[in-house]
């Protein structure tokens, strides 16, 4: 469980790709990126707080729920098609998991982890596919505009993680 604390400040990156932007701007652009990096312990002592928050955070994002409307709760199934990550989607906790030609991870969190974790290497398209999934669970929009504000908000309010 991860304590709550006051609002991070986010420094901007000093190297790669990505330079100039914080670790949660990356996030909504370039996980596996991200992760890669992370996984290689790239981020020296001045992101490790930083990294380490948007690791475990963005490895358990909160499923929005029904709220008095006597839906059943719902978890989430991150979709592989032979190997590669396809989708994530929300359904019924009691619908009863598909089986076909793919595999599918269901968990009660979202985790943005799920493309590069299963095939073990860099998934631009996976990364992609799950931002715009992401987006349309949490925002309602796959193509929700995600400002550099709005990235940093959105890593620093708890409430979106279930820890």
């Amino acid at each position: 469980m991860e304590p709550v604390s006051a609002l991070m400040r986010w420094t901007p990156l000093s190297f790669g790709k990505h330079m100039g932007k914080s670790i949660p701007q990356v996030m909504f652009a370039d996980p596996g990126w991200f992760f890669y990096l992370y996984q290689k312990g790239a981020f020296d002592a001045w992101y490790s707080t930083e990294s380490n928050a948007v690791y475990h955070r963005s490895r358990s994002i909160k499923v929005p729920q029904p709220v008095d409307t006597g839906d059943e709760r719902k978890i989430v199934e991150h979709i592989f098609l032979w190997g590669t990550f396809r989708r994530v989607q929300l359904v019924p906790e009691s619908e009863p998991q598909h089986h076909g030609a793919g595999t599918v991870v269901r968990k009660r969190v979202i985790d943005m982890s799920m493309p590069w974790s299963m095939n073990g290497g860099y998934d631009k398209l996976g990364g992609q596919l799950m931002i715009s999934g992401l987006k349309g669970i949490i925002f309602g929009d796959p193509s929700y505009k995600m400002t550099k504000k709005r990235c940093e908000e959105f890593f620093n309010d708890h409430d979106n993680f279930d820890f």
